[in-house]
């Protein structure tokens, strides 16, 4: 019996996957800037030590990059496995 669910929820599934590890990057990304944003306006305001934005952003960049991943994961496994043939019954 073929089951005709299970394409589409595998697609469902990575497209929701790209969207939440985007979603996550973004918000991640978005975060250290705001971060990075408010360190510099206190160094030029004399009340805080010197920021400079490429590591700041690459490590921002980088934490991103893996929450975004850990959160994506669990969608991107059902995907594949959803998406797999289905084995036959011998007999």
């Amino acid at each position: 019996m073929r089951v005709a669910w299970r394409r589409p929820a595998a697609g469902l599934a990575a497209v929701l996957a790209v969207v939440v590890w985007n979603l996550r990057f973004d918000a991640g990304v978005s975060s250290a800037v705001r971060h990075y944003l408010d360190a510099r306006a206190a160094y030029l305001d004399g009340r805080g030590p010197q920021v400079e934005m490429g590591p700041v952003m690459r490590a921002a960049a980088a934490d991103a990059a893996v929450r975004a991943t850990t959160a994506a994961a669990p969608l991107a496994i059902a995907a594949l496995v959803l998406a797999r043939p289905l084995r036959r019954r011998a007999g």
